[in-house]
């Protein structure tokens, strides 16, 4: 059942990388450039990366 459900998670940020350059998870740790940061809806892991979070 845990090989499934990383399985399946792998998956899902390999298509979030794919579909979104600025595409961020912090699942991952930060995978943003220099100066970026993992800006992240509240209650939500996915990101996108930007200069500054408001």
């Amino acid at each position: 059942m845990s090989g499934t459900g990383v399985l399946l998670l792998t998956l899902l940020l390999l298509v979030t990388m794919a579909t979104s350059d600025d595409a961020c998870s912090l699942l991952n740790g930060d995978d943003c450039g220099p100066g970026e940061l993992c800006c992240t809806p509240s209650g939500d892991h996915q990101g996108t990366c930007e200069t500054s979070c408001w």
